[in-house]
């Protein structure tokens, strides 16, 4: 995933799978708990999103940010949500 200079994900989950992410770069940050709490990940980090976990990826940096990300399953469900706590968007 590459994500340009101050852009955010919509806040989603990846349903039934566990995600795991690389830091390929750094700069980038994982947003999660309501928007309450969120880590920076730096060049070589890697963090776990279990399973219906809601975040956000987001990139306050003047560059791009790539991360590397595995998922438990066989297909990339990504499930857009209307907001923290909120509904799927179609």
């Amino acid at each position: 995933m590459t994500s340009d200079p101050h852009t955010s994900s919509s806040i989603h989950t990846h349903g039934p799978l566990d995600t795991m992410i690389y830091a390929a770069t750094s700069g980038g940050k994982l947003v999660f708990k309501d928007g309450q709490e969120s880590v920076e990940l730096a060049e070589g980090d890697f963090a776990l999103i279990p399973a219906h976990c809601e975040h956000q990826e987001v990139n306050e940096s003047d560059h791009e940010v790539k991360f590397i990300i595995i998922r438990s399953g066989p297909e990339a469900i990504v499930e857009n949500l209307d907001g923290w706590g909120g509904k799927k968007v179609d």
